[in-house]
């Protein structure tokens, strides 16, 4: 959890840094979220989100992000 945490910082200091409102949540990666894996598949599968679809674990991350916590 310390490693977690100093690398979340570290993240959003840079996005931060970088002038784009970023924030970090630490989340248990033990088990998949929605239904594809990979960073485009995943960016993709985010945009039907908000959209209105997309399987109802990963809805539910998207939409607490979407929030901003």
């Amino acid at each position: 959890m310390k490693d977690s945490r100093a690398l979340a910082q570290a993240m959003v200091a840079i996005g931060n840094g970088a002038g784009v409102k970023t924030m970090a949540l630490i989340t248990d990666m033990n088990q998949p979220l929605g239904s594809v894996a990979g960073n485009a598949l995943e960016i993709r599968q985010a945009i039907d989100v908000m959209k209105g679809g997309g399987p109802a674990d990963f809805r539910e991350l998207v939409i607490i992000l979407e929030r901003g916590c």
